[in-house]
């Protein structure tokens, strides 16, 4: 399946602001769309919570008593 180009572009210009009163505002910039972003995240929220997807980004958090450590993925945590 080939990716959505519209999908694409409007999660290019999907964007945080954060608000002088510390609120944070999550939509396109001006000018561009947002709907199939924030259906998108509609239908990812549907997904049952024990979903796990193939593909780990970053590192896995390991805590333990007084202490927590990062672990690149791929290796075992000591």
């Amino acid at each position: 399946m080939e990716p959505d180009p519209e999908l694409l572009r409007e999660l290019q210009h999907f964007e945080a602001r954060t608000s002088s009163a510390g609120n944070t505002k999550l939509s396109a910039k001006p000018g561009f769309h947002d709907d199939l972003v924030i259906a998108l995240a509609l239908a990812a929220h549907q997904l049952p919570r024990s979903y796990r997807p193939g593909v780990q980004v970053g590192s896995v958090r390991t805590f333990h008593r007084g202490t927590d450590r990062h672990t690149p993925l791929g290796e075992n945590p000591q």
